[in-house]
């Protein structure tokens, strides 16, 4: 199956350079919040998805790093030096000539997928070097573009997916839009185009059937306006479609729920079809009781056909997904744990649950041996400096 195997990013949102290296199977994002694991969670969905619309509606101003647009506005403000947004993702390789290029940040000859968001230069120059020169606080986003290319240079079209991906972002959870995004994607991955497209045809029909047999009769006693049923995207089946639980909407589940439901059936239905090559998790511990999310932990930890990236602030869920997997996220670069040992990551696996990632993250901690101790240690700091540990940065553990 097609994995990921490195993301490259230029000038993307708080990242002006970024380079990872993944595993084939999990990679865990840990990171203190504005760390950038959401960030590269969206960088991977966005190339991947291959949705213009979706830039547009996110807008090039939240995507564009801002130090970027700053280093721009301190300088010469020159059409040819507007900051350019590049993503790529480089896949294994498949012998597939149309990713296969030398059109990425690392300038080798690879698989992969990339967006690239530059100015108009071309079409629009003169109108931008106007803009520039009017108002010396102006950027012009609005002169700005999405492309989507493989690494060979030549366009993809998000019909044609080299690789099948599904995001769950538990923070939207109950978002009636991201709801019905979920269910349409994991429609369209378990479903073959000529299939669908059999069965929006048989649900218009259906339709059209609903209206000569039962509106048919109200019509007759109208003189201007009839009653009709809607067609188009909108009202299609795809739109229409929802996932069920014992007769229940998932939607109408708790939070929690939902996210245990909808990991746990992307992944089910991969091991039965083979469909599903990444999943993209968003903090899957938000909403889930400690049960909920050890059975979803198991779940992950047995998971061995799809590449999973999982944002997290759990120490449980990162520890009991092998240490080695997680990349650290926050300082001047990313840190890799794949060099413990395996005796160390399986001790941790194993262990009573423990904050070992609250203390790999912070800036400085404080040890102490026992309950009294951890009680007694934070008065006596905020007699000591004025203020709790916290403020300083400082972890408290015993």
């Amino acid at each position: 199956m097609p994995l990921i195997t490195r993301l490259m990013l230029q000038n993307f949102k708080k990242f002006p350079e970024l380079d990872l290296r993944f595993t084939h199977d999990r990679n865990i994002l840990v990171g203190d919040n504005e760390s950038g694991k959401s960030t590269i969670l969206l960088a991977l969905d966005l190339v991947l998805s291959d949705s213009r619309h979706r830039v547009e509606a996110l807008g090039v101003e939240s995507l564009l790093s801002q130090s970027a647009v700053r280093q721009f506005q301190e300088g010469e403000r020159r059409a040819d030096q507007l900051p350019v947004l590049t993503a790529d993702v480089f896949l294994s390789n498949g012998g597939d000539p149309d990713l296969n290029g030398r059109q990425n940040l690392a300038g080798i000859n690879a698989d992969g997928l990339r967006m690239r968001i530059a100015p108009m230069t071309e079409e629009y120059g003169q109108d931008i070097h106007n803009v520039l020169q009017q108002d010396p606080d102006n950027f012009p986003y609005e002169y700005y573009s999405v492309r989507f290319s493989t690494f060979s240079g030549g366009h993809f079209a998000s019909f044609r997916r080299y690789l099948r991906h599904l995001l769950l972002d538990s923070a939207r959870i109950d978002n009636e839009h991201a709801a019905q995004e979920y269910t349409r994607t994991v429609y369209s991955v378990n479903v073959p185009v000529a299939d669908r497209y059999r069965l929006e045809n048989s649900y218009r029909q259906q339709k059209m059937h609903f209206c000569t047999r039962h509106l048919s009769a109200i019509n007759d006693t109208l003189e201007t306006y009839q009653f009709g049923v809607r067609s188009g995207a909108k009202s299609g089946l795809e739109a229409n479609l929802d996932i069920t639980e014992d007769g229940i909407s998932i939607r109408h589940r708790g939070k929690g729920r939902q996210c245990f439901i909808k990991t746990e059936f992307a992944l089910q239905r991969h091991q039965q079809q083979g469909e599903l090559h990444v999943l993209l998790l968003e903090e899957p511990e938000n909403h889930l009781s400690h049960v909920s999310m050890k059975r979803l932990v198991n779940q992950l930890a047995t998971e061995r056909q799809t590449q999973v990236f999982i944002a997290t602030h759990s120490s449980h869920i990162s520890s009991r997904l092998d240490l080695r997997k997680a990349i650290l996220l926050g300082s001047a670069r990313p840190v890799l744990m794949n060099e413990l040992s395996a005796e160390t990551a399986a001790f941790f696996m194993k262990a009573p649950d423990n904050n070992v990632l609250e203390f790999a993250l912070a800036r400085r901690v404080l040890l102490v041996e026992g309950d009294a101790e951890f009680i007694l240690i934070e008065a006596f700091y905020r007699r000591l400096y004025g203020r709790a540990p916290e403020e300083d940065g400082a972890l408290l553990q015993s």
